[in-house]
């Protein structure tokens, strides 16, 4: 290329990479205004399941469930008499939990000898405590009077029926909007014979399901013998929820103050659905994304779609005289199913995997003009990905604890017309991990640890990079102060409440963040790979509205010659939802 004019030699001297900032909630433009010596304008990490880990609040009233006397009413048994019986063996119609083995084991001690009725309906009573010991309440044994009327008094082949129960029946009452969706998650839980704890697990799921405020059960007897009603209380939560707020936790490129609003709907049609439309604006971007999700099956499996539309111009001096632009969209398209959800009266434990396709368009311009200024780049600025994901996601709450940890592949495929060529391009390979813990102690007082990791064993374009520094990394930091191939970072605070009444709560917060990068495969190494900083905040909270502010010192110089809050240390945040 002919570099003949002056800007044309400075813009060569100055490596440039523009892509686009994503998250779970949002996909920002995420531009870093290169400086001289230059410096990167970067993206932050790609889509990933942001960990969403809050000890839960126990309810109240816990999920209740009542269970009709056992056993049923209307069972035609053998009439009890004074007269005696000499048994020879026992014979046992409809059992299925319990082999005929076991229970013959529990008869034995009546088999071979004279038993009066008592000891009989001993027996019987015997074979129900079994089914009740282990939980299955609707089930039972009962000694039937049509097949045993002609048995021998003097060698006495005696058949017990057991009844294992069912629901044949799931009323659902309270929102109506919630029948469907109860039911479908009641029903597996119901399958014969009925069982206690299973019924109740599901219950306490749908207790903490976002779209349940409270649950209850009831069971009452069917029109047979052994079949129940399930009768369902369900009250639903908000459909609606509107919030705004504002924040600096953008690049200061494209203007670090940002405000925000979304607005979603939760179970709107009444299969679970949820839609939410997001819009941002800074000075120098505005971004509009759109996501829709709807379970598939009765175990929560999820079907996902999210768009998003990003315009991007840098505003941050010098570089602006340049003006230098950025238009990306952005497709996602993901299941994800849980493979274990498992709850107890303190315990919520669920582990999911998933599967995810992304596809990225971004173009940069230069004056105008189409402009390769990032590496994978063609000759017009474009640069296309065609991403798949596979993702696991464990998390455990209880009532003063959370834990989250997430592992995920990432492949770059060569698919939908991707930048592919000279390296690094739209091809590669990566792995990354999250977790987070918080403990909550009986002071209120709360200990928070987030961790990351990705790792690479090539170069990558910016968008598939390691982003560390900034309000959502490490603070006291510009926003992505440090790009890499692969890295490591980890924060660390603690909440002390200072001030709590019943609506209103304000709280000091001790925190401490560090971060490494490293490249790869790459002819000039990182400069500057590593970020530290402690700092103190402070948050109040009122109901639905929430403030933070932040001040950070870091250990490290990285070389950044921007004036805005977040590289003078401070990051502020404030949000309000309202839930109709």
């Amino acid at each position: 290329m002919d570099l003949s004019s002056p800007s044309q030699s400075i813009l060569a001297a100055i490596t440039i990479t523009i892509p686009a900032l994503f998250s779970t909630a949002s996909i920002v433009s995420a531009q870093s205004v290169p400086a001289l010596p230059p410096q990167r304008i970067e993206p932050s990490p790609r889509i990933e399941p942001e960990p969403s880990v809050e000890p839960f609040e126990l309810p109240e009233t816990p999920p209740e469930l009542n269970v009709p006397d056992l056993p049923p009413d209307g069972i035609p048994e053998i009439p009890s008499t004074e007269s005696t019986l000499f048994v020879t063996a026992f014979t046992f119609v409809g059992n299925t939990v319990f082999s005929d083995e076991q229970l013959q084991a529990i008869a034995q001690p009546y088999t071979g000898r004279r038993i009066t009725f008592s000891d009989l309906f001993e027996l019987r009573s015997r074979i129900t405590d079994l089914y009740l010991q282990n939980d299955y309440i609707t089930s039972g044994a009962y000694v039937p009077l049509e097949a045993n009327q002609n048995v021998d008094p003097s060698a006495a082949n005696i058949t017990l029926q057991v009844i294992e129960g069912g629901v044949e029946q799931i009323e659902v009452a309270g929102d109506r909007r919630l029948e469907a969706y109860v039911r479908r998650r009641i029903a597996p839980a119901t399958a014969a014979p009925l069982s206690r704890s299973k019924l109740e697990e599901a219950l306490r799921l749908l207790q903490v399901d976002p779209l349940v405020d409270s649950v209850s059960g009831n069971l009452s007897p069917g029109s047979q013998t052994g079949l129940s009603i399930l009768e369902i209380e369900a009250v639903g939560e908000p459909i609606f929820a509107l919030s705004a707020g504002t924040d600096n936790r953008r690049l200061p490129s494209v203007g670090s103050v940002q405000g925000q609003t979304s607005l979603s709907a939760s179970n709107l049609l009444g299969a679970g659905e949820r839609v939410s439309f997001g819009y941002s604006l800074t000075e120098g971007s505005d971004a509009f994304d759109v996501q829709l999700a709807a379970p598939v099956n009765a175990r929560n499996g999820t079907l996902s779609f999210q768009y998003a539309s990003i315009d991007g111009q840098i505003v941050e001096e010098p570089i602006d005289e340049f003006d230098i632009r950025t238009d990306s969209r952005s497709y996602s398209l993901s299941f994800e199913q849980p493979i274990l959800r498992r709850a107890t009266d303190s315990v919520i434990d669920e582990f999911v995997v998933g599967i995810r396709g992304t596809r990225v368009n971004s173009q940069a311009t230069l004056a105008g003009f189409p402009f390769p200024l990032s590496p994978g780049a063609n000759d017009n600025g474009v640069t296309r990905t065609a991403e798949l994901t596979a993702f696991q996601a464990y998390s455990r709450r209880t009532g003063n604890e959370a834990l989250f940890i997430s592992s995920q592949f990432d492949v770059g495929i060569d698919a939908f017309n991707a930048t592919v060529g000279e390296e690094p391009d739209a091809q590669y390979i990566t792995w990354g991990g999250q977790v987070a813990w918080i403990q909550r102690f009986s002071n209120s007082s709360e200990l928070r640890l987030r961790g990351k990791v990705q790792l690479s064993g090539e170069p990558l374009i910016p968008f598939s990079q390691f982003s560390i520094g900034g309000p959502s990394s490490v603070r006291g930091y510009r926003q992505g102060a440090l790009l890499a191939d692969s890295g490591v970072s980890g924060t660390a605070e603690v909440l002390f409440p200072i001030l709590q009444t019943r609506e209103q709560e304000l709280s000091l917060i001790p925190f401490a963040g560090v971060g490494v990068g490293w490249n790869n495969g790459r002819e000039r190494a990182l400069d500057d790979n590593f970020l530290a900083a402690v700092g103190l905040g402070t948050q109040y909270t009122w109901n639905d509205f929430s403030a933070r502010i932040n001040y950070a010192v870091p250990f490290t110089d990285v070389g950044t010659t921007g004036n805005s809050l977040q590289e003078n240390g401070i990051d502020f945040e404030v949000r309000y939802q309202l839930r109709f």
